[in-house]
């Protein structure tokens, strides 16, 4: 539909100012396509500050998870924190789940943690 994209940026755009930001992370999730759900929207989350609940980013990626599979570069992103805590039980429940994008890229991200995970993205 002509004008959706200014008004789904737009919503997005007032939510993230207003600390919204399970409700931006709904917005970016539902818009169409890559509109919002980017590499500009994920950095956007990793500067906002800390409220004392849990990280914007992770707010974001909780958002997309309850509804969605993450696309490639939301996958590489959420799996890079999720590796150096060392908690790849996580990453093999999200493939379990069909919750990532299983690229070569994120299986070379793996592969130095989990060569057997990496196989299974590969």
């Amino acid at each position: 539909m002509p004008g959706a994209d200014d008004l789904f940026m737009m919503m997005f755009n007032q939510k993230l100012a207003a600390g919204d930001y399970g409700g931006a992370a709904q917005v970016a999730r539902d818009a169409p396509g890559t509109l919002l759900r980017n590499q500009e929207t994920i950095n956007k989350f990793k500067n906002l500050p800390q409220t004392g609940g849990p990280a914007p980013i992770l707010i974001y990626f909780n958002a997309l998870l309850q509804t969605t599979k993450l696309n490639a570069v939301e996958s590489i992103e959420l799996a890079r924190p999720v590796i150096q805590q060392n908690k790849l039980n996580l990453i093999e429940n999200w493939i379990k789940e069909q919750k990532l994008t299983m690229t070569d890229e994120l299986g070379d991200l793996i592969r130095a943690a989990n060569p057997q995970l990496a196989l299974n993205i590969y």
